[in-house]
């Protein structure tokens, strides 16, 4: 009993260690990737990590460097034959360039410093700081993922350690309406009314759909035990069945879709749905109906 407590002391006097994290913000169309929280007895080496942008956007700009302290760039250095460095090169991978993948992009950071560095490389990095910064087509509806590329060592420490941080590294930036312009079923939004049954509260605190995909027509639970799907959103879906859409409730369109040659909006499809659902929970269903976090 002695022997335990002993490690349990040891265990709570011991420092925490801190967790590298891998940051991704944007202003507008304007993205930056850093890090932070980097551990000072055991910096960061080299960063290799692929980003990808979607919800319809791309990269429209070259990428910028932002940061001195990592300022080798393995993918992109030249090497005389003397030997010499005769360019760091650029952050980006050759063949992940923004011209050739306007989608995604490979940067490769690394650092190397010394006191007696003649270049001036005289000391360590911080532990934390900005990567790259870029520029993307469109100002709101679009994610950005920031992933390890394990083929070129995701991200090393100093001692030769690998790091995973928190990959992968997901900003969802929603759009200045309330249903994402990257879907396909947004021109059929626009037309319904842009109704807010299609919305999430997350990008919308008026709207009421954040189950409404799943089967949930009224916006609400219902009976004792708050079933998400049940009669109500059933009556809801018969009232409109065979409806067109200039004439169906689009909280019945539960698939946002025509079906059939006379393209019904409210029909089999909705009430497999339904059907589906039926009598299940929040904590049953997937949820987070009209965001990009649940891809259409």
């Amino acid at each position: 009993m002695r022997k335990l407590a002993l490690v349990l002391v040891a265990l709570l006097c011991a420092s925490p260690v801190m967790a590298l994290t891998i940051t991704c913000t944007n202003v507008g169309s304007d993205v930056s990737i850093g890090y932070s929280d980097a551990n000072s007895a055991d910096l960061v080496r080299g960063f290799a990590l692929d980003i990808t942008v979607t919800g319809g956007a791309t990269i429209t700009s070259g990428i910028d460097d932002d940061s001195t302290d990592y300022y080798i760039h393995p993918g992109t250095i030249a090497i005389d034959e003397d030997g010499d460095v005769t360019s760091y090169g650029s952050p980006v991978a050759p063949e992940g360039s923004p011209g050739e993948n306007p989608s995604g992009i490979t940067i490769e950071m690394a650092s190397l410093y010394a006191t007696n560095d003649p270049c001036g490389h005289t000391t360590a990095p911080g532990t934390s700081g900005s990567l790259v910064s870029f520029t993307v087509s469109k100002t709101d509806g679009y994610t950005v993922t920031v992933s390890a590329n394990t083929l070129r060592g995701g991200i090393v420490l100093e001692s030769g350690d690998p790091d995973v941080a928190n990959l992968p590294k997901v900003l969802i930036v929603p759009s200045a309406k309330c249903f994402p312009d990257s879907f396909s079923t947004y021109a059929d939004w626009v037309t319904y009314g842009e109704p807010l049954c299609w919305c999430n509260t997350a990008n919308d605190p008026c709207a009421t759909g954040d189950y409404q995909c799943d089967g949930d027509g009224d916006g609400l639970t219902q009976g004792g035990l708050n079933y998400r799907v049940y009669g109500n959103d059933l009556d809801i879906l018969l009232a409109n069945w065979k409806q067109k859409i200039a004439t169906a409730n689009p909280c019945a369109d539960f698939d946002h879709k025509a079906q059939g040659g006379l393209n019904y909006r409210v029909y089999g499809n909705d009430l497999d749905i339904l059907l589906a659902n039926w009598k299940k929970k929040d904590s049953g269903l997937p949820g987070n109906c009209g965001t990009l976090a649940r891809p259409e």
